[in-house]
């Protein structure tokens, strides 16, 4: 595998570079397996009682999770956008990338219980699918490369509008069946006014919401560029 070697930036200024380009630059080395311990289920780690390895607690296996989770999506991308590929195995892997990279998830998360059904389960199930469609050579080589070369995906738009259509369309079935079972005889005209002022009102929070979260996404970008530029330039020694 070839790695695009950083360009110095001109004498102009800073050059935005992409960051497949300052990923060699940047990544961390591999990390080293812990040497095995005596028991199948205790981690390496500092001994503090008795002298035996202290266990790794459900929050820092639950961060290690979402790492994995995360260097997954990014490998998935790079299987997608493998020449190697078979064209008939990027259909699924795109389909499951583009909801994995939707910042609205299909069942919300402000729902209790439910709402992290979608990120422990549906979302894990689709990717385990969406990888035992590629090749495992491909899949391979895609997992090295997003280890080597580190790259902020950007949100998908597009699937988060389908999964807000499919949110409004849910809550004005809700607001019909509810006129249909305890509107009376007097209420029933004024129902497609309250269905049309629901679906306005979603709409507006939803369009300002995304305003508000691409300029979030826009601001985390361009730090991550300039923090990708100052790794570039050349250091001079202070005299």
């Amino acid at each position: 595998m070839q790695q695009a070697s950083p360009s110095r930036p001109d004498s102009g200024g800073a050059r935005r570079v992409t960051f497949s380009e300052a990923a060699p630059s940047v990544a961390p080395p591999p990390p080293t397996p812990p040497p095995p311990s005596s028991t199948g289920d205790e981690e390496a780690g500092p001994r503090s009682d008795g002298g035996q390895p202290r266990r790794e607690g459900w929050y820092a296996r639950f961060k290690g999770a979402v790492r994995s989770l995360k260097r997954e999506v990014l490998a998935l991308y790079y299987a997608i956008g493998d020449p190697r590929t078979p064209w008939a195995c990027k259909l699924l892997p795109w389909l499951v990338l583009a909801y994995a990279l939707s910042p609205l998830d299909l069942i919300p998360d402000f729902i209790p219980v439910l709402g992290y059904v979608d990120d422990m389960l549906l979302l894990p199930g689709l990717l385990w699918l969406a990888v035992k469609l590629i090749p495992d050579e491909i899949m391979a080589d895609a997992r090295q490369r997003a280890h080597l070369e580190p790259l902020l995906l950007r949100r998908n738009w597009v699937a988060a509008v389908l999964v807000f259509l499919s949110w409004v369309a849910v809550a004005l079935l809700c607001a019909h069946l509810a006129f249909d079972k305890w509107a009376d005889a007097e209420s029933r005209p004024y129902e497609w006014a309250v269905l049309a002022g629901t679906g306005g009102l979603l709409t507006i929070g939803f369009v300002t919401w995304m305003v508000t979260r691409l300029q979030y996404e826009r601001r985390r970008r361009d730090e991550w560029n300039a923090s990708l530029n100052a790794s570039l330039l050349p250091r001079h020694d202070s005299s």
